[in-house]
């Protein structure tokens, strides 16, 4: 019986999808937290204290937990704006 591959993936990189989408959640983080006006260290801190982790030990579940707390800052942060600029 001959085996043949069904990727043209490198062996090696077939199990790795876990870890792009962890380097795809932590570089979005990066940049909602930079658009928030959070530097790289706050970010980072903000993830640790969230997820209860080091930054590079956060999965992609602890990860999502800090997407989802970033954008409730950013939402509070737009109805603030918001409301200053309605009350003017």
């Amino acid at each position: 019986m001959v085996r043949k591959r069904l990727t043209t993936e490198p062996i090696r990189r077939r199990g790795a999808v876990g870890r792009v989408e962890v380097r795809r959640l932590r570089a979005g983080i990066l940049l909602l937290g930079a658009s928030l006006g959070f530097n790289t260290q706050a970010v980072v801190g903000f993830s640790e204290a969230i997820s209860g982790q080091r930054w590079r030990r956060c999965g992609g579940f602890d990860l999502e937990q800090v997407v989802t707390e970033l954008a409730r800052i950013g939402g509070r942060m737009r109805r603030d704006k918001e409301a200053q600029l309605r009350a003017r």
